[in-house]
């Protein structure tokens, strides 16, 4: 009688010849449609249903006494998974590393469900991208300020089941929406025509704003071809989300623990996060929060996923420890999947931010941020900003030039504003993305703007 693969890898576990091992079956539901402006009317020019269903498998191995070796692929001969099986333990056996253990599976059965997906994409995403669609159709017959370029809505449910070594059984629901937005400023005799493209992801459709993504783009493709020159020197500058978010997922990869093993630029509890700078403001790693790319109960072994405090005023109070660094440098392991809260606790009105002294820059939009993980830096080439100056009363709109600076220079005095959002962005250094809850704008101090 042929085993299934879950018989098979008991098997091997029971010789010795696996130590643990993590099974993974994804399937994948996808409804996208791709968008053109005609005639001052927005129509689908492809719709596409994708589907996709793929297994992946983790193993480790035991080498000699005190050392471990692992492999994560993708399995591709179900048919013949004991074949592949032994092409796994060959990967696994030319990697080396510490002896850990698995912790059993301890199921806390009064744990609320986290919410990780919106239960009208589970069912259908096709409904899901209609409604979005004829919202979009509708906003753009409204705008006669700038035409209809182009558009996307991608609307994706996944479900995975995990079955794990240790006990670990479970069904990880998630969903994602991408929608992108382009509108194109008329040409003049003066200007050429201008496009400016909005994007947004969510988790569950209520975070995606089509109207205030097709408000953006009609008024800052018009923006953009009036713009003038980027002023040089350092400057107040005031960021929002979408730029906010990156540079606090950089602060807390350098957090974890891990790190500390690699030989990499770590920060340890204890110690403040930006020399000489009284700030009050907290960061948080909470997989709790509904709605987040990385909202979870249990983590890929099936330990529980509680809110861990990171920063509180400036000062590290928590690490992220797993359990295979934690146990290497003797730590408790502790909270490693979460979404990031940033919490302020004197935050201010944007408004009253873009009215501080001297000249604010507002930085609409970049080309493409560039950060550093092991330098918390930052830069990248301006594509619109709006130029404050509180000593002239003036303002314009200004393009060019490259904004750069660090986290740690050019966040001693950061103020937060009132006003909350939620950004998601997808983080290829970490599998399904990364969720910001917290404030939407901040101004930084000090950064380095050129022309």
């Amino acid at each position: 009688m042929k085993l299934n693969p879950f018989e098979i890898l008991k098997k091997y576990v029971q010789s010795g010849e696996i130590k643990d091992w993590r099974w993974e079956e994804t399937h994948i539901h996808r409804q996208e449609e791709y968008l053109i402006g005609e005639s001052r009317e927005m129509i689908v020019e492809r719709s596409r249903r994708v589907s996709d269903r793929q297994f992946h498998l983790y193993i480790s191995v035991p080498i000699g006494s005190d050392q471990q070796g692992g492999y994560f692929g993708q399995l591709n001969e179900l048919d013949n998974f004991e074949k592949e099986l032994s092409a796994f333990i060959e990967k696994a056996q030319v990697s080396s590393e510490k002896l850990w253990e698995v912790d059993a599976f301890v199921e806390n059965k009064s744990i609320a469900s986290a919410k990780s997906y919106d239960a009208r994409v589970l069912k259908d995403p096709s409904l899901v991208s209609r409604g979005l669609t004829e919202v979009l159709a509708g906003q753009v017959q409204n705008i006669t300020q700038s035409q209809f370029n182009s558009g996307e809505v991608f609307v994706t449910s996944t479900e995975k089941m995990v079955r794990a070594s240790n006990g670990y059984e479970d069904v990880l629901k998630q969903s994602k929406i991408y929608v992108e937005v382009c509108f194109s400023s008329f040409g003049t005799e003066e200007s050429d025509s201008q496009e400016y493209v909005v994007t947004r992801w969510g988790v569950h459709s209520d975070q995606i704003d089509i109207p205030e993504m097709c408000k953006v783009s009609n008024e800052n493709c018009n923006a953009l071809s009036r713009a003038e020159k980027m002023p040089t020197g350092k400057f107040s500058v005031l960021v929002d989300s979408e730029i906010l978010a990156p540079m606090f997922d950089d602060v807390v990869t350098q957090l974890n623990l891990q790190r500390k093993y690699l030989s990499l630029p770590f920060i340890s509890s204890g110690e403040l996060l930006v020399d000489g700078s009284h700030q009050h403001w907290s960061l948080s790693l909470d997989p709790e929060i509904p709605y987040g790319m990385r909202t979870s109960n249990y983590n890929q072994w099936g330990r529980e996923q509680k809110k861990l405090t990171l920063i509180s005023d400036n000062r590290v109070t928590n690490n992220i420890v797993d359990k295979q660094h934690g146990s290497y440098l003797d730590k408790k392991p502790n909270t490693s999947i979460g979404n990031m809260r940033v919490t302020a606790k004197t935050p201010r009105q944007v408004d009253e931010l873009r009215k501080t002294e001297g000249i604010v820059v507002e930085i609409l939009q970049l080309s493409g941020l560039f950060t550093d993980v092991n330098t918390l830096t930052f830069s990248s080439e301006i594509r619109l900003a709006r130029v404050i100056d509180n000593t002239t009363g003036k303002s314009f709109f200004a393009k060019g030039g490259n904004f750069s600076g660090s986290f740690k220079d050019n966040t001693t005095q950061i103020v937060f504003s009132n006003e909350q959002t939620d950004q998601h962005l997808m983080n290829f250094r970490i599998d399904g993305g990364v969720s910001y809850f917290g404030p939407k704008w901040a101004l930084l101090n000090g950064v380095s703007i050129t022309s």
